[in-house]
């Protein structure tokens, strides 16, 4: 063999095993890339305004969720909420006045490995059966009120199969993906389906919503761009409304006054 044929073939076996090693490295690293939790130790003093109530609800033998739950002077109903991939409730705090002042109590869960929740998380399934398991032990405490499910960035998947499977109200959703693998593929590509662990089919998901939906999305999200919640609203045949937050990004929707406008309506 040529000695520039045995270079161009040690270049592509090269290539072929970098990308392989790529592979293998996303696979396993799935959790760090995707969750960039907020940790907090058991002892955190929050400081929140408004009043609260902090909940721990068993998922697993040894391992316990936690999340806040914000009252309202004469609650009415619950929003249940899942926030996105970044921090833990302790940061979301701010924005909670708007729920509780229209007569909803507001619980924010974190996620496991966030804030003060135990665990690590390990899979799309666990992850599901986690927000199934919370949701029915706030349920319980709201069996003859109203439940609303919300959900912003990442949380908006679990929060659209919730919504899919559980007797609620309405649907939330803020900044929501289309599907994560299709998110995944526009922002790293020549990642294969079969590596990605979280898929998270909003699409799929949200076609079994019976409820009404309203998705908020600024027309400015580079992160997820609006497109994703277009694309969704074609999908639902159950009273879809894609409510646009002209010049939004992707952060502080729940300070966006067109949202805060919007709630009223929807919680009224």
């Amino acid at each position: 063999m040529k000695k520039s044929n045995k270079r161009l073939l040690y270049i592509v076996v090269g290539i072929i095993a970098f990308y392989l090693s790529n592979l293998v490295f996303v696979y396993f690293m799935q959790e760090k890339l995707l969750f960039h939790p907020e940790v907090l130790t058991a002892g955190h003093a929050f400081n929140f305004d408004s009043d609260y109530e902090e909940i721990y609800i068993p998922v697993d033998k040894e391992v316990k969720l936690h999340g806040v739950l914000f009252k309202a002077k004469e609650s009415k109903g619950l929003v249940f909420y899942l926030h996105g991939n970044g921090g833990s409730v302790n940061g979301r705090g701010k924005g909670t006045d708007e729920f509780t002042a229209l007569g909803y109590d507001l619980f924010i869960l974190d996620y496991r490995g966030y804030g003060k929740s135990g665990g690590e998380l390990q899979s799309e399934a666990q992850m599901d059966a986690d927000m199934q398991k919370a949701f029915t032990f706030m349920a319980d405490k709201y069996k003859d009120k109203p439940i609303v499910v919300a959900g912003y960035s990442i949380g908006s998947g679990p929060a659209t199969e919730l919504a899919a499977n559980n007797k609620i109200k309405a649907l939330i959703l803020q900044a929501p993906y289309y599907s994560l693998t299709e998110l995944i593929d526009t922002k790293v590509p020549f990642i294969p389906d079969f590596i990605k662990r979280y898929k998270f089919e909003t699409c799929s998901y949200i076609k079994k919503v019976t409820v009404p939906i309203y998705l908020f999305h600024g027309t400015d999200d580079k992160l997820i761009p609006i497109s994703n919640s277009e694309r969704l609203v074609q999908l639902c045949a159950h009273g879809a409304h894609l409510i646009r937050l002209d010049g939004a990004g992707h952060n502080g929707l729940n300070e966006n006054q067109t949202f805060r406008d919007s709630l009223k309506t929807i919680l009224k």
